[in-house]
């Protein structure tokens, strides 16, 4: 039975929806994935490699959701082994990074969530994704202080879309934080 799901995180304002997925499959890849990453030598688990092809930044992106309480330190370096393996199939968009993102601020990891950020914001390849990243970035800057690379990174994604108005509201945020704009 085909599902198409719609996640809210539990602070996010922000709508993603995961692609259309047999609801027993992605419980399945859930369930297993959990179980090898359980195990202290997960990267040398027999059925990782045949686990890793089925597994989509939006299978990620649920499977933390649905885990939030996570070893930080395993997911960190799930997350980094998936980005960096030879595929095609795990290139992460900036909703993978979201549920990511939280569980490194949740765990006060933030030089790691800083880098991260970074990483979620250059990852946008649509206008959609700008939205995402730029609302995103917005809602946690209470609990998560952006800095002036994160200003100036955000600013340029939302440039290469011509999304000017939103550009204002960056920069009035970034004002309000009393961040000094930087244009060297």
């Amino acid at each position: 039975m085909q599902l198409s799901t719609a996640l809210r995180s539990a602070h996010s304002s922000s709508l993603f929806f995961i692609k259309s997925i047999t609801s027993s499959s992605s419980s399945s890849i859930n369930q297993h994935l959990l179980f090898v990453l359980s195990n202290p030598n997960w990267r040398k688990h027999p059925s990782l490699n045949t686990l890793i092809p089925s597994l989509s930044p939006s299978h990620f992106s649920y499977f933390l959701l649905q885990n939030p309480n996570l070893n930080p330190h395993i997911v960190i370096s799930f997350f980094y082994y998936l980005s960096t393996r030879n595929t095609l199939l795990f290139k992460p968009n900036p909703q993978s990074y979201a549920p990511f993102l939280r569980i490194l601020i949740s765990n006060n990891l933030f030089r790691v969530a800083e880098r991260t950020r970074l990483s979620m914001i250059k990852s946008g390849e649509t206008r959609d994704d700008a939205v995402f990243v730029m609302d995103f970035v917005r809602e946690m800057r209470c609990r998560f202080k952006v800095d002036v690379w994160g200003y100036n990174k955000l600013l340029m994604c939302l440039s290469r879309f011509v999304m000017i108005d939103d550009m204002k509201c960056v920069y009035d945020d970034m004002l309000s934080d009393m961040i000094k704009p930087d244009i060297g």
